[in-house]
């Protein structure tokens, strides 16, 4: 059994567990041989032979001749408890799941105090989903046998699936003061505890596994991924650092540190954890496609991926993947014509082919080649019809073309094909309302962002500021704006939003308030600038008004209405 739980300490407990469960059980009667014999009893000496059949067609990988044998085996021994266990989990192999519960029903029937079978069919029913009978077997098997700690395991498991926190709790608790050197328990106590939030209770755990076994990697990842919880970038650092010094060796862990690193936009470090593994394993390809990958999202050094992305290519021609890398690559070096070579290489069977003619398709568009963009674009569309991206491409591609009509019904046939997805293709819908002067149909569109996601900012301050220009609704648009805030905090155009409900609703102090982190946000916005120019106006503070609506001009030349505030205020200047 403890075999069984060193195996398990990897896996998190929101799993199917009775496979695990399964084949162990089935593992402990055919290799250990436990199963008793009577060679003087017909009937023992029958099961066994064909218990013996049964188990080499389980060794040929035959579940059916299996499950025939062991059926036979079986009716010669029916409250045979290895049997049960043996042939219910070929049942369950092969899917019949409720087969093997009533199987191991029928032998607990006459059997009541098994843990063991007690134990399978607690799992067989989590397979189900099935967790109140799960629990209460698992119940029966930890009251069958209260000194193993296996059954405090899976039940603490189950209660665990199902955020029954305090009784998986109590369980692991159980199965620690059961085997209190056994690291299991810990990992999966801090695994609740963190799932309840609560933190240092989990770190605690997570150090008391590392007391008793330093190398175990699974503690030292999880308790990593606390650290980042907690915003406590140090502590992190200096755990994978401390892993790797006592085995350095590892260089799995040495690229989870550099992944940390890449996190933590330290990418001078992460390049330097990368280029340590290379120096010792410089052919390593998943080193290198990261280093690849760790360049592409360094703005200051993404040139050095094409190299990396085209050393591989040269290494590993056919492999798809790398070569829509190198065409990512070369398109953020602006190597167009290059990145367009490399996604014409990908093979129209590769799971890469869609993605390559979406990026083409963006080329294309940068390149001015609008009508080739959308030919693209429409191919990518062809091949793969259930991407709401696709559909949103193809969108902007006709609005950019003048195409409007063709746009919203692209987006309309995308919202019935990725109905999952609907919210994004209706955002973009409303956008192209507004844009078009279709301002109810815009904000109708909105709703429906909301009905599908509640906790959509951009549609709330979507909402929010069409009615605070339109000045109606003030007091929603308000509350809407406030609840997009706080979903994104900081956001400038939110921000923009609120000042401007302010502004509507003559709090012009508020208005400047906001209007002023907003501009400070985004100084090259001229609608921002415009309307804290306008707060300031209606504040007098003419100076400072048209300080805003000129810097707004540059950004905005053509804009008349700007003009013409600019003239008023020099005009009223100078009569005074």
């Amino acid at each position: 059994m403890k075999e069984m739980m060193n195996f398990m300490r990897y896996r998190n407990y929101k799993i199917h567990i009775v496979s695990f469960l399964i084949f162990f059980l089935a593992g402990c009667s055919f290799y250990t041989g436990e199963h008793e014999r009577d060679d003087g009893d017909t009937h023992s000496v029958n099961s066994t032979y064909h218990y013996s059949l049964g188990i080499m067609s389980l060794l040929r990988g035959d579940l059916k001749d299996a499950e025939l044998e062991l059926e036979k085996a079986f009716r010669f021994d029916p409250q045979s408890s290895y049997l049960t266990q043996e042939l219910a989990s070929v049942y369950a192999q092969q899917g019949k799941v409720q087969k093997a519960i009533n199987l191991c029903q029928q032998y607990l029937a006459n059997s009541p105090g098994d843990a063991d079978v007690y134990l399978l069919l607690g799992s067989l029913y989590l397979n189900l989903k099935d967790h109140q009978n799960a629990i209460q077997s698992f119940e029966k098997s930890a009251a069958s046998a209260p000194d193993k700690s296996t059954a405090y395991f899976y039940l603490g498991a189950a209660y665990a699936e199902i955020k029954s926190y305090e009784k998986a709790l109590s369980a692991f608790q159980k199965m620690i003061r059961l085997e209190p050197e056994q690291v299991t328990g810990y990992y999966y106590l801090a695994k609740v505890l963190d799932d309840m939030n609560r933190l240092e209770e989990s770190e605690q755990q997570l150090k008391k596994i590392l007391s008793l076994k330093p190398f175990h990697e699974a503690a030292v990842i999880n308790l990593v991924a606390l650290y980042e919880k907690q915003h406590k970038k140090e502590q992190a650092i200096e755990t994978y650092k401390n892993f790797i010094d006592r085995y350095p060796d590892r260089s799995h862990m040495k690229m989870r540190l550099a992944q940390l690193y890449v996190r933590q936009k330290q990418y001078q470090e992460a390049e330097n954890e990368f280029m340590d593994i290379l120096h010792s394993d410089e052919k390593n390809k998943g080193v290198r496609i990261s280093l690849g990958l760790l360049y592409l999202e360094w703005e200051q050094q993404k040139e050095k991926a094409v190299p990396v992305f085209s050393s591989l290519r040269d290494e590993f021609p056919l492999e798809p993947k790398i070569g829509y890398l190198l065409g990512l690559a070369c398109a953020e070096s602006n190597a167009h014509d290059k990145a367009l070579q490399a996604f014409g290489n990908i093979p129209p069977d590769s799971e890469f082919y869609t993605e390559s003619l979406v990026q083409t398709s963006i080329i294309l568009k940068k390149q001015n080649k609008l009508s080739a963009a959308i030919e693209m674009a429409e191919k990518a569309l062809r091949k793969k019809d259930d991407a709401a991206s696709l559909y949103l491409l193809l969108a902007s591609l006709y609005e950019e073309n003048k195409r409007i009509m063709e746009a919203e019904a692209i987006l309309k046939k995308g919202i019935i094909a990725v109905p999952d997805q609907k919210a994004d293709l209706h955002y973009s819908l409303g956008v192209l309302y507004e844009k078009t002067g279709r301002l109810n149909e815009s904000i109708e569109e909105m709703q429906k962002v909301l009905h599908a996601d509640p906790q959509n900012a951009d549609a709330l301050n979507f909402i929010g500021y069409t009615y605070a220009d339109r000045g109606i609704h003030l007091d929603q648009a308000e509350k809407m704006i406030k609840q997009a805030l706080e979903l994104k905090p900081g956001n400038a155009y939110m921000l923009d939003s609120l000042g401007w409900v302010y502004f509507r609703k003559n709090k012009f102090i508020e208005a400047i308030k906001y209007l002023k982190e907003a501009f400070d946000a985004m100084p090259n916005d001229p609608t921002v600038a415009e309307h804290l120019g306008d707060a300031y106006l209606k504040t007098g503070q003419l100076q400072e008004a048209l300080q805003h609506y000129e810097h707004a001009l540059k950004s905005s030349p053509k804009n008349e209405q700007l003009q013409k505030k600019i003239e008023e205020i020099i005009k009223n200047t100078h009569k005074k």
